[in-house]
This record gives C-alpha cells, sequence and structure tokens, in this order.
C-alpha cells in the first residue's frame, strides 16, 4: 500500500480488528470510538472492526454502549459478531480486551503473533515508545510494521503494572463499572491514535 505522503486518504486502508468475548460491550465500544478518531486524524485511511470469541447472537449490545455511542451522534454497530466471521489474517493490528482473548486469536491465526496486543498492553508500550524518524522510501504500511515489531521487542522491557494487561468486563455489572472501563478504553484508544500518528 502506498501513502501520498502530502495528504489524502489510503487507497487500501489498513484493518485493525478488536476482540472480547461476547462483542456486546468493550469491543463495539472501542471499534466505534477509534474509528471515530482515526478517522478525523487520516479520512479513509483506516477501517476499524469488532468480534467476540464466544459471541453467538442470543445477548443484545449493552444498552450503556448504545446509549455511550448515541449521545456522541455515532451509530452503535451490529454487534455479536462471531471470531472467525472474518479472515484476521491479514489484519493490520488486532486488540483485545483481554489475555485469554489474544490467546484465541493466536490459536487461530499465529502469523499475528507480532500484530496482536491486548489493548491495555498496547498503551503502555506505546506510550514508552520514542518518536522513531522515517525511513527513506518506506510505504505507510513498512513503517507501520515496523513500529510494531519495534513494540513487540519491549514487551518484557516495560511490564505490565498492577491492573495487567486486561480491560475488565463490565457487562451487567452497573454504571460505575461501565464508567470506568470506557475511561480505561478511552485513554487506550488516544495510545492507539497516537501510534499511528508517529508511524504516518
Amino acid at each position: 500500500m502506498e501513502v501520498d505522503e502530502s495528504a489524502g486518504p489510503v487507497v487500501n486502508p489498513l484493518r485493525i480488528h478488536i476482540v472480547c468475548t461476547a462483542n456486546v460491550c468493550r469491543s463495539p465500544l472501542a471499534e466505534r470510538l477509534l474509528a471515530q478518531k482515526l478517522e478525523a486524524a487520516f479520512p479513509g485511511s483506516f477501517l476499524v472492526s469488532s468480534s467476540g470469541t464466544r459471541a453467538d447472537g442470543r445477548i443484545p449490545l449493552d444498552p450503556a454502549v448504545v446509549r455511550e455511542l448515541s449521545e456522541r451522534g455515532l451509530q452503535p454497530p451490529e454487534g455479536r459478531r462471531p471470531l472467525g466471521a472474518q479472515d484476521l489474517s491479514k489484519a493490520d493490528l488486532v486488540l483485545t480486551m483481554e489475555q485469554m482473548h489474544r490467546g484465541v486469536v493466536l490459536d487461530r491465526w499465529p502469523q499475528l503473533l507480532r500484530r496482536s496486543f491486548t489493548l491495555v498492553e498496547f498503551a503502555r508500550l506505546e506510550s514508552a515508545a520514542a518518536d522513531g524518524g522515517r525511513r527513506e522510501g518506506e510505504s505507510f504500511r513498512e513503517r507501520w510494521a515496523s513500529a510494531l515489531v519495534d513494540l513487540t521487542q519491549h514487551r518484557s522491557i516495560v511490564p505490565a503494572g498492577a491492573q495487567g494487561n486486561d480491560v475488565a468486563d463490565p457487562y451487567g455489572l452497573g454504571p460505575e463499572r461501565f464508567a470506568e472501563a470506557l475511561a480505561q478504553i478511552e485513554s487506550c484508544l488516544d495510545q492507539v491514535l497516537r501510534f499511528a500518528k508517529r508511524v504516518m
């Protein structure tokens, strides 16, 4: 994929996929919030989607998610999409809400080892990353892939904090727990946006 460095959208958008358990709360919320952030910064350059490791269509989208997105003028996604409904082998980045979700992803697509992180882990590594200069002649996709490799090499250097690598599931636990998860997700998504701006 080649990018016009002066401006304009990417011809073949980079694909980011977000995974949680049922695809009714954390991942559809993060999907829409991240899509909004990236579209504002890089119109047409990213496609963001989500799924759940155990999504089966019987649980409705969390009303708290519907309400939060609607208040921001965002259309809630359909949700309840099972992992595997689309081929993730060529995803440019996979972000999971918990470490166990990443394990399920890697069981199916081991080639995503260097392109998959928990959301919290990705944010932590990116917050510690140094701004790198662009290499002459590299495309955006090449810079993106190289920057991800750099992040993976810092996994042992930037350890998880006391809260670990997971975003706790707030589904059905009331507005306070939802607000906590929302704040954590938004903070992490800001680091994903920082990563995109750093390598763009």
